[in-house]
């Protein structure tokens, strides 16, 4: 819920500035042109029970993908990410934990007037897991399914809002286990 709400507290900030922003400039969403998207993320829990505390978990994702639109529309996505987390029980010993992985995608770019473009995309990609509470399996993520839109800043910024639902085998590094997840991002993009 507070991503959500987060999300849409980004969107009210930035699309008023994206469209109120004099002056027209050509979309640099054109074959040949290249993107490198930057995108992170921050998070603080702390559990309690009837009052006692239980501890706490911190976790940060950072994520750069790269990008080259083959026409106006379709663009292929390389990215990477790396996550990592912290859990601070209140009886037991802290544990710390990291996933990183690689992505590729194929993402549609709908053409539109304006400066907000809609974006779907489909891919696959794999994750490596180290840590105290984690297996050494490799995950493979697929299907990776991606839907969003940017907010074109100029001719060499945007903000990409996305939500995106995975698939993911041998999760948490752990044999035959698997996982759904869906989660939403904000990021910058440029077009150097």
């Amino acid at each position: 819920m507070r991503k959500a709400f987060l999300v849409i507290a980004v969107l009210g900030l930035i699309t008023p500035v994206a469209l109120a922003t004099a002056g027209d400039f050509p979309s640099p969403l054109v074959e040949g042109a290249q993107e490198l998207r930057l995108q992170g993320s921050y998070a603080h829990e702390s559990y309690d029970f009837d009052g006692i505390d239980l501890g706490s978990a911190t976790r940060i994702d950072l994520g750069v993908d790269y990008g080259i639109f083959l026409t106006d529309n379709f663009e292929v996505m390389l990215g990477g990410f790396i996550q990592k987390e912290k859990l601070e029980p209140e009886t037991m010993p802290e544990n710390a934990n990291t996933v990183s992985g690689i992505s590729l995608e194929l993402l549609y770019n709908f053409s539109v007037q304006g400066r907000i473009v809609p974006f779907l995309g489909v891919g696959a990609g794999l994750a490596l897991f180290d840590g105290d509470d984690l297996g050494d399996e490799t995950g493979w993520m697929l299907p990776v399914i991606e839907g969003g839109f940017r907010v074109l800043l100029s001719q060499d910024a945007s903000v990409v809002v996305a939500l995106n639902y995975r698939q993911l085998n041998n999760a948490d590094g752990l044999k035959d286990v698997d996982s759904d997840g869906i989660g939403t991002f904000v990021g910058l993009t440029v077009f150097p």
